[in-house]
């Protein structure tokens, strides 16, 4: 008989009415010869529990700001397409934006660079995605739904409030 391993390999809390209510893992089962990774969604105490991991809410988006550092290192040509630098005023906006949702207790998905100097930042919530993208010259948004098309419009401070709203809404 065969043994299992379990491997979490990424924990993901979902912050929602001011408190940890879900937590996405990314799980690795494995038998000799045969292995495959699966999303799953857990409370957040039972993973707390299971996997005895402690959590601070300061950590929110701690992975979100390394990201970010390693981001701005990056030099002209590291994507070998020539896609430029990522400038210091791109870098202090997104930087600035990953300050806002920790302290709104948003969880930040995804940081990552972009071949036009841009740096893209993504939240989710079940379905739903919203990308922020920092280029040089404006930030823009996307909307990404479960099944419908993705809209994208230009984005100001202003309207994150019905931004997140859909988001967050069932």
């Amino acid at each position: 008989m065969s043994t299992q391993q379990i491997l979490v390999t990424t924990a993901t809390p979902t912050y929602k009415n001011g408190d940890f209510n879900l937590i996405s893992t990314i799980v690795k089962r494995q038998w000799p010869g045969f292995q495959w990774f699966y999303m799953t969604t857990l409370s957040f105490e039972l993973f707390r529990q299971v996997a005895e991991i402690p959590f601070e809410k300061e950590d929110l988006n701690a992975r979100a700001f390394k990201l970010l550092d390693e981001i701005s290192e990056l030099k002209e040509n590291w994507d070998l397409e020539e896609a430029p630098a990522f400038t210091g005023e791109v870098v202090a906006r997104a930087r600035q934006f990953i300050q806002s949702m920790s302290g709104r207790g948003q969880v930040i998905y995804h940081v990552s660079p972009g071949p036009c100097g841009e740096v893209s930042i993504v939240l989710r919530s079940g379905e739903k995605a919203l990308e922020f993208l920092f280029y040089p010259e404006e930030t823009l948004y996307v909307k990404v739904p479960p099944i419908e098309r993705s809209t994208q419009g230009s984005y100001s401070e202003a309207i994150f409030p019905q931004l997140i709203s859909w988001l967050n809404e069932p």
